[in-house]
């Protein structure tokens, strides 16, 4: 961890990234299991990157299992604040024509390429036990009016979360849906 810090406070962190990731694919080599607390770490620095340097950077932290929560909801966090969710360039079913009003963004696209990539990957190692992941990933798509979309992940949460998980998530889900309405 000491070294990580270092390497993250050294002035050359956010110039030469790779110096830290590369401190942390040792540290994770010698410590397996465990090193989710120093996967955190760094992806908490990674955070504090411009967003498009970060999405870099993003899948040397991930590409080893596991990730622990904290990172998935860091990285969903940083791509929500900075990032458009919704953006001509991932429209999806919308026509040209759809995608050239209101500056680019039609209501009906879709959630960037990216966040999805994030929420799909979050959903797969932790979706069993997340109610909160579940509910930020609808709120996605509940925000830009693709209700459609909101619902399949509404569905498919209920499929994938313990059973007795399910009250909570669905109660969450219907306060969502009127808080999202005012």
């Amino acid at each position: 961890r000491v070294w990580i810090e270092a390497a993250i406070a050294a002035a050359d962190s956010t110039s030469q990234p790779q110096v830290v990731l590369a401190v942390w694919r040792r540290a994770e080599a010698a410590l397996r299991a465990e090193s989710a607390p120093l996967k955190v770490l760094v992806a908490e620095w990674l955070c504090r990157l411009n967003l498009s340097r970060a999405r870099e950077l993003r899948p040397a932290l991930l590409r080893s299992p596991p990730t622990p929560l904290r990172v998935h909801e860091a990285l969903l966090a940083h791509e929500t604040a900075e990032g458009p969710l919704y953006g001509k360039s991932v429209l999806q079913g919308a026509s040209a024509d759809l995608a050239g009003q209101s500056g680019g963004v039609s209501a009906r696209c879709c959630v960037a390429a990216e966040l999805v990539a994030l929420f799909e990957r979050a959903v797969s190692e932790h979706g069993h036990d997340s109610v909160d992941l579940w509910l930020h990933y609808a709120r996605c798509h509940l925000r830009q009016g693709a209700f459609a979309k909101a619902s399949a992940v509404h569905d498919r949460a209920l499929r994938v979360l313990k059973e007795q998980l399910h009250s909570d998530f669905v109660t969450r889900y219907q306060e969502a849906l009127r808080g999202d309405a005012e």
